[in-house]
């Protein structure tokens, strides 16, 4: 996966301007069984990134726009 020190910063602030708690987030994860068991924690601390299938997923429940740009990516 990517090595992307952003990613924590990221997803944790997406989530709070959203209104969703970790457990929202756990929640929707868990409704796809491949992503059960997760650790948003982890991801949010930057112990653990997610996978590019699962940082897609959270960028859609987060309704981020720019994904790449949020990352500090450019075109």
């Amino acid at each position: 996966s990517m090595k992307n020190e952003k990613i924590a910063k990221v997803l944790k602030e997406s989530r709070k301007r959203n209104r969703l708690s970790v457990g929202d987030v756990v929640t929707r994860l868990a409704d796809i069984p491949a992503k059960r068991g997760k650790t948003v924690y982890g991801w949010e601390s930057g112990q653990a990134q997610p996978d590019a299938d699962t940082l897609l997923l959270l960028v859609k429940f987060t309704a981020s726009t720019n994904i790449l740009g949020a990352f500090g990516y450019t075109e």
